[in-house]
């Protein structure tokens, strides 16, 4: 028994013996990096793995980041995460450009991904120092018109070279907005994006209903309808980015790239434009689930080919497309009743006595950026002429909730 008892003990002495020489042996060449005090105490093979004469990083998802999920492994679905993989955008971007260009998403796509555990984790780029992500970690891609920086008051601005000022984020300029009021309150990012949602591919873990009871004595909330059929976003998001319109232009052969040198370059073969950017109210529609949401262009696509010093293709429209969103910039105070009850152009209603711009004079098939009838919505439809009608029937006949309401206004002024 004592033998017995003796191998097991000087076994234990091998395994904390090779740990601390391999830790000291790891120093000898890498003497400048310091641990995070939540790691200090595991000796550096406890996260490296031996690779030839070497170790492989703790964190990179090619390795299956084994240095991390071997104690933390209740978030292995990160690996199969929409952050990393993607799957949804290139399944987009074959379907709307392949038959163009088969490695378009390769070209101007591949910018922003998850690939290690340490690109939100880290602390100031220092592996080793790990960190809970706070919202400005989030903000190295979530930015320009990926949702994210119009939680802290950013919007986008015109991407053509003249507007290229303002507050910049992650080389993307803004100008200053409403920001979220859970932003001014001093809410991070990840107290409604938890790992654990991210890990499950879940878009986030909570809802304003986790927190909120909406209270019935305000007039909005009085309204059954309100409650039933429409996302909170939909009247308390104050604002959106909104981008009418993205020009891509491929260069073949000899093509003078240099003449479009004053908008912005995505790859080597391509440029690319907005026709216009807003920051806005979002527009309006209906999720499949039949509740009133958010909306927004994702994206309307036109695409311009130019081989050596010809035109092979001009205003080519590949995409029409709107998505169901959630905009990160919700306030106390909403829309007013008749933002949504008298103007058509908020549910994509197209009105020709209102428009500005003449996107059929560029050889576009539609008259209007703004026209439901042209959308694809990912996520939903768009809100038809009848149903609008009734939303605006609804509102006009009842004369005592417009009293209420205007009553209530003069009451804050």
């Amino acid at each position: 028994m004592k033998k017995y008892l003796m191998t097991i003990f000087t076994g234990i002495l091998l395994i904390l013996s090779s740990n601390s020489f391999a830790k000291e042996d790891c120093g000898e060449c890498h003497e400048e990096i310091t641990v995070s005090a939540s790691h200090e105490s595991i000796a550096c093979i406890e996260c490296h793995e031996p690779e030839g004469d070497h170790y492989v990083p703790a964190a990179d998802f090619k390795n299956g980041a084994k240095g991390c999920l071997k104690c933390h492994e209740e978030y292995t679905g990160m690996l199969e995460s929409p952050m990393h993989t993607r799957d949804k955008e290139k399944h987009y971007v074959k379907n709307v450009f392949e038959q163009y260009d088969p490695d378009f998403f390769e070209k101007n796509c591949e910018g922003c991904h998850v690939n290690s555990c340490i690109d939100c984790h880290d602390d100031n780029n220092n592996a080793h120092k790990i960190t809970k992500p706070e919202t400005s970690v989030c903000l190295k891609c979530h930015n320009d018109y990926f949702i994210g920086a119009d939680y802290t008051g950013l919007g986008i601005r015109e991407d053509h070279e003249r507007y290229q000022r303002g507050i910049k984020v992650a080389e993307q300029y803004h100008q200053a907005m409403l920001p979220d009021v859970h932003y001014e309150k001093g809410m991070d990012c990840g107290e409604c994006h938890s790992m654990e949602s991210l890990a499950s591919g879940k878009k986030s873990s909570k809802v304003c209903n986790d927190c909120h009871i909406p209270d019935k004595n305000i007039l909005e909330h009085s309204i059954d309808a309100h409650l039933q059929k429409m996302a909170c976003s939909t009247c308390h998001a104050a604002w959106a980015p909104v981008e009418y319109g993205t020009f891509w232009i491929k260069f073949e052969g000899n093509a003078r790239k240099d003449y479009f040198k004053w908008i912005k370059s995505p790859s080597e073969d391509y440029s690319k434009s907005s026709y216009k950017r807003y920051n806005r109210r979002p527009h309006i529609g209906v999720n499949e689930k039949g509740i009133y949401v958010p909306i927004r262009p994702m994206f309307i696509n036109v695409f311009s080919l130019i081989r050596n010093q010809s035109a092979m293709l001009e205003n080519k429209v590949l995409s029409y497309d709107y998505k169901v969103f959630v905009p990160h910039t919700i306030r106390r105070e909403t829309r007013l009743c008749a933002t949504c009850h008298e103007n058509k152009e908020a549910f994509l209603i197209y009105d020709n006595a209102s428009r500005i711009f003449m996107p059929e004079k560029d050889g576009m098939p539609f008259k209007s950026f703004k026209d439901g009838e042209k959308a694809n919505i990912f996520g939903g439809r768009v809100v038809t002429p009848e149903e609008y009608k009734l939303i605006n029937g609804l509102y006009l006949d009842n004369k005592t909730l417009q009293i209420k309401k205007w009553n209530d206004l003069l009451n804050v002024f």
